[in-house]
């Protein structure tokens, strides 16, 4: 149970940032095969948090942690105290440099031609985006940290990693299921959340980045201490 409570939170942190929903709502709003579309997308980004997931899992574990003579727990403390200040000073560029508050808001300029794109370039859209998901690499590497710290065993190791996954993505299917429940009506739905999504998107992105980072230092120096 302790090692849910240090992960799950994490997990919700990484499920709030909006643009990979954003992404599937756009890629629904097609004409043509909008739904194939939508999960190519969504197994594009599956297969690359994954690679990442399994990769960090034996970087960050306890043996790849003992570093020299240190001990793991001080290695770990010192990772997350990268991380966290590494997500600070993210948000406090973002502070910078706009408004936290879109008025009206619109999908970023790269994701103006998703709507024309087919399936197989759905998936390269999903690995791609993934890959240089640059805000929320910290906070996944930190749950990542937080399942190798609890020395479950690497079966449970497996199985939190993918509750992880699983969390962190929920957003992306939840248009989805909506597009498969109601397709006469999903439309308006879907572009209503998107809406709301991109207008809160800055805000909600800096919070994140500034509460997950702040913990992070906290845990940090409370293990360096």
């Amino acid at each position: 149970m302790d090692v849910l409570a240090n992960v799950v939170p994490f997990s919700v942190a990484m499920a709030l940032s909006p643009i990979p929903a954003v992404v599937v709502i756009l890629l629904l709003s097609g004409r043509v095969r909008p739904m194939a579309r939508a999960v190519t997308f969504v197994l594009g980004w599956l297969v690359v948090q994954a690679c990442i997931g399994v990769a960090a899992l034996n970087f960050l574990g306890e043996d790849a942690l003992e570093i020299g003579h240190s001990n793991p727990s001080t290695s770990a403390s010192v990772v997350r105290l990268v991380l966290g200040l590494l997500l600070v000073v993210a948000a406090m560029l973002r502070v910078f440099r706009g408004s936290l508050m879109v008025e009206n808001p619109e999908p970023p300029k790269l994701l103006n031609t998703v709507h024309s794109i087919g399936v197989a370039r759905s998936f390269g859209l999903g690995f791609i985006l993934e890959i240089t998901n640059l805000k929320n690499l910290p906070i996944y590497l930190a749950a990542i940290l937080a399942i190798t710290r609890a020395g479950v065993g690497r079966v449970a190791d497996a199985v939190m990693l993918t509750l992880v996954i699983a969390i962190s993505m929920a957003p992306m299917l939840i248009p989805i299921g909506i597009h498969a429940a109601r397709p006469a009506q999903s439309r308006s739905i879907l572009d209503k959340g998107m809406y709301q999504l991109l207008r809160w998107n800055p805000l909600v992105i800096v919070a994140i980045m500034v509460i997950v980072g702040a913990y992070l230092i906290l845990k940090g120096l409370t293990g360096l201490i």
